[in-house]
């Protein structure tokens, strides 16, 4: 018997198939979302109320979104970082539709209430942000 075949012979095998997949989940603990303070979430409606205006005017604007996505089978999830062009924003259902056509790894929305951070060209210019600069007639998400 060649060597080959005899090391063969001790392998290790799986019993139990399906078994380690089941331990790794067993053990597996997500993420929780975080709660925004009043600061951030003032922040983050200044910056949906400019998408609005921007996507509204025809534009379509490519921010970095980073959002929380509930895990199926356990309490809790984890945070993506999608980069991606806002079609608009749906106030009425809470969510921003993404041009996410040519890109079949994106979702095609993201709920409001799940959005930790907006970042983009957007987001390089604070002071278009600040109170000063609102005009009377923005919603707040």
């Amino acid at each position: 018997m060649s060597l080959h075949d005899r090391t063969a012979q001790f392998a290790p095998f799986a019993a139990l198939s399906g078994f380690d997949k089941m331990l790794n989940e067993e053990f597996r603990q997500p993420g929780t979302q975080l709660e925004l303070g009043e600061e951030q979430l003032n922040l983050l409606n200044r910056k949906l109320n400019f998408l609005q205006q921007a996507a509204a005017s025809g534009n379509q604007p490519v921010i970095s979104i980073t959002y929380f996505i509930p895990d199926e089978q356990k309490t809790g999830g984890r945070y993506q970082t999608i980069k991606a062009a806002i079609l608009r924003v749906d106030t009425t259902n809470r969510q921003l539709i993404l041009a996410s056509r040519n890109h079949p790894e994106l979702p095609e929305t993201v709920q409001i209430d799940k959005i930790l951070s907006i970042e983009g060209n957007l987001a390089d210019n604070p002071e278009d942000f600040l109170p000063e600069r609102r005009h009377e007639n923005r919603r707040t998400f």
